[in-house]
């Protein structure tokens, strides 16, 4: 969890700012607190989503269903059944979770490696020779900083350990293939752990199988030979204990039959522990009262609250969150799209044989080519800071989306992929380009206009008071540009305000995707995301394109678009923007599908740039209000507070850094924007759109033209100040700054969702 991110709820205080040490202390109780219930929360959805998601089959099914024992539900009787009551761990749920059967061959390999190192080459060992050579191997440093395992060792300045070490112990696991369930299953080298599980069982007066059986609400079995119909299972057992209900709990549960696999059976124990692995995590869950009473916004913040949501957009169906762990803390171990960091309970190579074979008992397919089934390889990050070094690698008049030299963006291979895994190609932008600065006047006008009439319908009146409250971000700046794009430009259908707010969170996904994406954990989302706008952007403006000088054309892609008939008839009969007209002479000898694609790669992109801009400036101005007569300079305040505080880019071929250093076509570069415009020598006037794509709305004229009425618009009001502070905060990646905002629902994002503004009422 970030604890940056708690100080938007919490009212966190700077050290420097509390009074004493009980001060500090009581704070940094309340961020552990509050951090280990979020982390607690993650790990029991990675349970219930992961875990038991791949357990079930479902994942492998292609099947996002899962297991919520978190919800209200009432008993046979009508009563609610209980929650938060309380749970204990059993000595039957010990011995439930010995899966010795299950080690996979390198496991095993390795197990009999440890045995052999500790008892002298020996891997059958007696129970006294175990205990000897376990109490010396639990002969550890004092220092806990100074443990190890496997071999591994630690840096000798940090004391940690090395990334890359950690991640291939995961991504071997993940690739070995778990061994099957059954009583002849277990590795000879585990005898003695399960001699000693047997005696364990014993000793703690543990029930037999039938009555546990009978606890969980299982048929208690009548035979041997139905409890396991091997023969020599079955014989041997009875030889041993003579009546099936003295089989004990943990010899019938390892060597009882296992089941057969099927749709709901991944992990295919026998029917007794896969009844009780559920039970198990249903009682666990749903009787901690962290988990489900106090699994609230106002114990988890909003913040933590919503990271413990499942994404069901995130390509592991239904899981995710152990995904996000390995995303989010091993970032350049797991590359976007690996199916080992998506699928990480199975193996990968089984996941694309089973799903790219057309006799594959699968009812529902995984796209397996949208994945890489690569052993993923670490990414090396070089990370760049200063002023040369950062305009070494972008482009230096920071108004072209590629990089410069031998360096490039990702941004431009990200707007192809939209388009091309969506059927369509990369198209001409050039023509849209044109019509919008041929019509920057009459827009800059409708801007001006567009932001009074926002400011008038969104501002509130305190009661009694001349004074006036307005969030200024997300009803007025937020707004214009998506207004512009879906009512001037597109002609996208719409009704009201809120479907103006879903067409801000579609063309930020991707305006994240396209431009900010530097979380591997959101890229998944953020690309689907971002494919469903465009195809629907295209089919929508396509079809506008198609009623240009065709009645019968138009009514034939009205009636092809179905939905609401009387809003879609009114819509037909008001006709399309007059851009759409302008945009059809100008691209009529190519497909309408190429002129809307070339629309959307436009203005689409960064239009939530175009707000986030203003909202800085804005913002840098209220803080600090320039002397009369002195215009306002968008440049300026960017400067100050860039809209991009870092970003990646690529080497295109081996290059050398000012400072020496050697970046090959494998690594990444992050160049820290920010760091780089704090500590240039000179000033530089656009220094603050490093790295932004100065295209669509964002070109250098039309924004200028725009963005300074709606500016003077905003300033007009009486007394302008800000009212409160904006719900943001700074982390730290590749050891720079980087500033994110919270939205309104807890989420993390890079655009400032929400700012407000009070102003007097002008006098009458």
């Amino acid at each position: 969890m970030w604890p940056e991110a708690l100080d938007a709820y919490l009212n966190l205080k700077p050290i420097k700012e509390l009074k004493n040490d009980a001060e500090i202390a009581t704070q940094d109780e309340e961020i552990f607190a509050r951090s280990r219930l979020v982390n607690c929360g993650l790990f029991m959805q990675m349970i219930l989503g992961d875990y038991v998601g791949a357990i079930l089959g479902m994942v492998r099914d292609g099947y996002n269903w899962r297991l919520n024992p978190l919800k209200e539900f009432r008993r046979a009787n009508h009563e609610p059944s209980p929650r938060g009551s309380g749970n204990v761990v059993s000595i039957e749920f010990n011995l439930l979770y010995r899966w010795h059967a299950t080690l996979s061959k390198a496991d095993t390999k390795w197990t009999e490696a440890a045995f052999k190192k500790l008892f002298n080459g020996e891997v059958d060992v007696t129970e006294e020779q175990f205990h000897v050579g376990v109490r010396n191997a639990i002969r550890v440093p004092e220092d806990p900083r100074e443990w190890t395992f496997s071999g591994l060792t630690r840096d000798k300045t940090t004391n940690r350990f090395s990334d890359a070490d950690l991640a291939a112990i995961l991504k071997d696991s993940t690739k070995e293939r778990a061994a099957a369930y059954g009583a002849k299953g277990i590795p000879s080298v585990m005898k003695i752990i399960e001699v000693l599980g047997i005696e364990q069982g014993r000793s703690w007066g543990a029930c037999s199988l039938n009555e546990f059986r009978k606890f969980i609400g299982l048929k208690p079995y009548k035979s041997f030979s139905e409890w396991n119909n091997d023969p020599e299972i079955s014989k041997t057992a009875a030889m041993l204990y003579k009546d099936i209900d003295n089989l004990e709990l943990h010899v019938g549960m390892q060597a009882e039959q296992s089941k057969d696999p099927g749709p709901g059976a991944g992990l295919c124990p026998g029917y007794t522990i896969s009844r009780a692995i559920l039970a198990d995590a249903v009682a666990l869950t749903k009787g901690d009262p962290y988990l489900t009473v106090h699994f609230t916004p106002f114990d988890f913040t909003t913040f933590g609250y919503n990271d413990c949501q499942y994404d069901p957009l995130d390509g592991t169906y239904g899981g995710g969150f152990l995904t996000k762990l390995l995303f989010r803390h091993l970032p350049e171990q797991y590359p976007s799209r690996s199916a080992y960091a998506h699928f990480p309970f199975l193996d990968p190579l089984y996941i694309k044989t089973l799903n790219s074979t057309t006799s594959s008992p699968v009812t529902t397919r995984i796209p397996t080519e949208k994945y890489s089934f690569d052993y993923p390889k670490e990414t090396k990050v070089v990370s760049v800071a200063s002023w040369s070094e950062a305009t070494s690698v972008l482009h230096p008049n920071f108004h072209e989306v590629t990089a410069k030299g031998a360096f490039r963006s990702f941004a431009s291979a990200r707007l192809r992929t939209i388009m091309q895994e969506t059927g369509g190609k990369t198209p001409d932008t050039l023509p849209v380009r044109k019509l919008l600065l041929k019509n920057k006047a009459i827009y800059a006008q409708w801007f001006a206009t567009e932001t009074k009439k926002l400011i008038g319908a969104a501002s509130i009146a305190y009661p009694g008071k001349s004074v006036h409250i307005l969030d200024i971000a997300r009803d007025v700046l937020n707004v214009l540009p998506i207004k512009f794009i879906v009512t001037q430009l597109a002609g996208l259908p719409f009704d009201s305000a809120q479907d103006l707010e879903t067409y801000y969170h579609k063309f930020e996904d991707v305006c994240r995707y396209v431009h900010v994406n530097i979380e591997q954990e959101h890229d998944w989302h953020l690309r689907e995301s971002s494919m469903a706008t465009f195809k629907e952007f295209g089919d929508e403006v396509a079809s506008n394109l198609g009623r240009i000088g065709s009645w019968l054309g138009g009514v034939d892609s009205l009636r092809l678009r179905g939905g609401d008939v009387l809003k879609d008839l009114a819509r037909f009969v008001q006709g399309p923007p007059d851009f759409i007209k302008d945009l059809h002479d100008a691209t009529q000898n190519g497909k309408p599908s190429d002129a809307a694609a070339a629309l959307f790669a436009e203005v689409v992109p960064n239009a939530v740039q175009f707000s986030q801009a203003l909202v800085h400036t804005l913002e840098s101005y209220l803080a600090a209000p320039t002397p009369a007569g002195v215009p306002i300079s968008v440049d300026a305040a960017l400067a100050k507070d860039p809209l991009l505080w870092g970003t990646y880019a690529a080497a295109t071929s081996t290059s050398t850094l000012p400072d020496g250093r050697k970046v090959t076509p494998d690594d990444k570069v992050w160049v820290s924007i920010k760091n780089a415009v704090d500590t240039a020598e000179v000033s530089k006037p656009d220094a603050g759109w490093m790295g932004v794509s100065r295209q669509g709305l964002l070109e250098p004229s039309f924004f200028s033209a725009v963005a300074s009425g709606v500016l003077l618009e905003v300033l007009k009001l009486p007394q302008l100040a800000q009212d409160g502070r904006v719900h943001k905060f700074v982390e730290t990646r590749n050891g720079s700054p980087v500033q994110l905002y919270v939205g309104a629902k807890g989420s993390v994002t890079p655009f400032p969702f929400s700012m407000k503004v009070k102003y007097t009422s002008s006098s009458k």
